[in-house]
C-alpha cells in the first residue's frame, strides 16, 4: 500500500492493515531544518516559479519519507510574468520587473519570529464592545463577508499541480485550517478571548459564526488546490470548561467538518490540551480522526488508554513525544514507542496513523525523522 492508501484506509470504517508515518506542522520543520531538508536557497518558497517553490518540499518529503505533504495555491501566471527574485549573499528581494519595486524578503529564524515584549500588539478587536464593532474588526482582519466561491487566478494551480504530480500518487495531500474558536485569538488575543468568553459570550459566538464562514472558505479553496485531507487546528479550548468547549469550540468544528466532507475531503481534528473531561464532545464532532498532544504541560495522554476508550469509533493519530522520545530518546526507545503506538492502533480497530504529538523540535535532526518513518514502515 502507498502512504496515501494507508491514510485513506485508516480513516475509513474498516481501518488499514498497515499504518502511515507522518509528523505535524511540516512547515515548522522545514523552516527550522532548511539546510538539512533541501539544497534550495532559503528564499525558494517566495519564488513565483512553481518549479523553484516546490523544490524544498520535494526534497524534504523524499528525505524524510513521510506519507503526507501540504498543498496550496501559488502565484498566478500574471504575477509570475512580473515578479522575480534577486539574491546577493544571504539577502534576497522580490522584484517587480514592470514597476521596478523591490521588496526585501525576511528569513525567519529557527523557532520563528518572536513578538517584541517592549512593543505589545493591540488585537484588532480589543475595543470591540458591540456586534457592529466586532464586525468591523473582523472585516479589517479577514475581509468583508465572502460571497460565492471565486475561481483562483489563472495559473495559481500550477504550483500545487507540480507537487501533486511528483508526490500525490503515493502520499496524501493535506491543508491546514484553524477552528473558529482558535481563530478568535487573532481578534482578541489570549486574555481578551478568555474575558469575552465570560463577560460577553454572545460576541464570541458571533465571531465564531463569522469565522466558520472563513474556515469553510479556506477548506473549499484547499480542495480546489488538490488537498484531500484537512487538519483542523483547535487550540486553547482545553482552557475553558467542558460545556464551554462544547458551545464555543466544538459546536463550530462539526459544521466545519461537514463542509470538509461536502468538498470531498477527510478531516482530522487536532485537539490541543488535556482531553480527560470532555470525551463525549470530542467523539461527536463528525471528524474522521482525532489527533492529540503527547502531554508536556502537566498532563499525560496515554495513547493505549485512549485507544481502549475510543474503541474504533473514529480514527486516531499517534502522539509520539517530540522531545522525550523523538529528540532525546535512544534508538531502542524510539523503536519501542513506535511499536507501542502501532499496538494502540490495532486496539483502535486499525483506524490509526502513526504521528508525533506536536511539531518536531529544532534539535531533532532530519536523519532522526527519517529513522522514525522507516521504523513505522518496517513495523506497521
Amino acid at each position: 500500500m502507498t502512504g496515501r492508501e494507508k491514510i485513506e484506509a485508516a480513516l475509513s470504517l474498516d481501518g488499514s492493515p498497515s499504518f502511515a508515518a507522518v509528523t505535524c506542522y511540516q512547515g515548522i520543520f522545514l523552516r527550522d531544518h532548511w539546510e538539512q531538508a533541501t539544497d534550495a536557497p532559503w528564499w525558494a518558497l517566495h519564488d513565483p516559479r512553481p518549479e523553484v517553490a516546490a523544490q524544498p518540499w520535494l526534497d524534504m518529503i523524499r528525505r524524510t519519507d513521510e506519507d503526507w505533504f501540504p498543498v496550496h495555491y501559488g502565484y498566478s501566471r500574471e504575477a509570475r510574468e512580473e515578479l522575480s527574485i534577486e539574491a546577493e549573499g544571504e539577502q534576497a528581494w522580490q522584484v517587480n520587473r514592470r514597476t521596478g519595486e523591490r521588496h526585501a524578503l525576511h528569513r525567519p529564524p529557527i523557532g520563528g519570529d518572536q513578538p517584541d515584549p517592549d512593543s505589545p500588539q493591540v488585537p484588532p478587536g480589543a475595543h470591540a464592545q458591540t456586534a457592529e464593532e466586532l464586525e468591523a474588526a473582523l472585516d479589517a482582519t479577514y475581509g468583508p463577508r465572502p460571497g460565492p466561491l471565486t475561481a483562483p487566478a489563472e495559473g495559481a494551480s500550477d504550483y500545487p499541480a507540480m507537487l501533486l504530480r511528483e508526490l500525490g500518487q503515493d502520499r496524501m495531500p493535506i491543508s491546514h485550517v484553524g477552528s473558529p474558536w482558535w481563530l478568535c485569538h487573532s481578534i482578541w488575543g489570549f486574555t481578551g478571548l478568555m474575558e469575552r468568553t465570560v463577560e460577553t459570550p454572545e460576541l464570541v459566538k458571533l465571531a465564531c459564526e463569522r469565522l466558520l464562514e472563513h474556515a469553510t472558505r479556506q477548506a473549499q479553496y484547499a480542495a480546489g488546490a488538490g488537498a484531500r485531507l484537512i487538519w483542523i487546528e483547535d487550540c486553547m479550548s482545553d482552557m475553558i470548561s467542558p460545556v464551554q468547549c462544547r458551545d464555543f469550540s466544538l459546536a463550530y468544528v462539526r459544521p466545519l467538518v461537514e463542509a470538509v466532507h461536502e468538498a470531498g475531503m477527510l478531516a482530522v481534528h487536532y485537539y490541543c490540551g488535556r482531553p480527560d473531561d470532555r470525551w463525549e464532545y470530542l467523539l461527536d464532532t463528525g471528524a474522521d480522526a482525532l489527533a492529540l498532544e503527547e502531554g508536556k504541560k502537566g498532563f499525560d495522554v496515554d495513547i493505549m488508554q485512549v485507544a481502549e476508550m475510543v474503541d474504533g469509533r473514529m480514527a486516531m493519530l499517534g502522539n509520539i513525544d517530540a522531545i522525550a522520545v523523538l529528540q532525546n530518546g535512544s534508538d531502542a526507545a524510539l523503536r519501542a514507542e513506535v511499536a507501542r503506538q502501532i499496538e494502540a492502533g490495532r486496539r483502535n480497530r486499525n483506524r490509526f496513523v502513526v504521528s508525533v504529538g506536536s511539531p518536531v523540535t529544532p534539535g531533532t535532526p532530519i536523519a532522526r525523522v527519517r529513522q522514525y518513518c522507516d521504523l513505522v514502515h518496517e513495523l506497521a
